[in-house]
C-alpha cells in the first residue's frame, strides 16, 4: 500500500541495508589545553586515551566484518519483503538493492 501511494505521488524509495554502529562516548574535558598541561600527567592521559581508543576499534572492526558477511548472505537469499513489494509496484529494484 505504501509503495502504491509513493508511486502515485511520483516519489521513490531508496533501500538501505541495516547496519549497527558502535558509538564512542568520550568526555571533552579530557583534552589538554595549554594552561592545563602537566608534564607528568599529560603523557599518562595520552596513553590512556590511546588504549581506550584501541578498545573501541576492535569491536568496531568486528561489527564491520559481520556487516559485510550479512550483505554477502543477503545476496544468496530472497530479497526482503519491502524490496519485493517495491518490485511489484515499480517493476524494478529500488536504488540500494542489491546491497553493495
Amino acid at each position: 500500500m505504501i509503495f502504491r501511494r509513493l508511486h502515485a505521488l511520483g516519489a521513490d524509495w531508496i533501500y538501505c541495508f541495516p547496519e549497527m554502529y558502535l558509538v564512542e562516548l568520550a568526555r571533552v574535558d579530557n583534552l589538554d589545553t595549554p594552561g592545563d598541561y602537566d608534564v607528568t600527567e599529560s603523557p599518562a592521559r595520552t596513553l590512556r586515551a590511546h588504549r581506550d581508543r584501541a578498545e573501541v576499534e576492535q569491536p568496531r572492526g568486528q561489527l564491520a566484518a559481520i556487516h559485510e558477511q550479512a550483505r554477502q548472505d543477503a545476496l544468496d537469499q530472497l530479497p526482503p519483503d519491502t524490496v519485493r513489494g517495491y518490485r511489484q509496484v515499480y517493476g524494478r529494484d529500488p536504488r540500494g538493492w542489491p546491497p553493495a
